[in-house]
């Protein structure tokens, strides 16, 4: 291997570890603590509620009137393990917009397993 070969393959092999890291790093991260009453609070209990498989209270929170079913949430597609990012929210009048990212992972660092 000649030398800018070599350099080359310690710069690709550095940024490796360093995304690795910074992967690992964030997978473990717990969830943000948002304000108790806020939209962004409500979306995130009921996410917690369906990653913990309690369709029960997750339709309840999702329609308090009764209006969505258990058997509507059995009939959805869950994944396993997801990670879900809050990315913008917004209050107009008595209605609100939350807009999160969910991905779905298979809860092993870098993917692994």
């Amino acid at each position: 291997m000649t030398r800018p070969d070599a350099v080359l393959a310690a710069i690709v092999g550095g940024v490796l570890v360093l995304a690795g890291i910074a992967g690992v790093t964030s997978a473990r991260r717990g969830p943000v603590q948002l304000e108790d009453g806020s939209p962004g609070a409500a979306v995130q209990a009921y996410l917690a509620s369906i990653e913990s498989g309690d369709l029960e209270t997750a339709a309840a929170q999702l329609d308090p009137s009764g209006r969505c079913t258990l058997d509507d949430l059995r009939k959805t597609f869950r994944p396993d393990s997801f990670r879900a990012v809050l990315e913008e929210t917004g209050t107009h009048g008595a209605d609100s917009t939350v807009t999160i990212r969910i991905t779905e992972t298979d809860g092993a660092p870098l993917g692994e397993g």
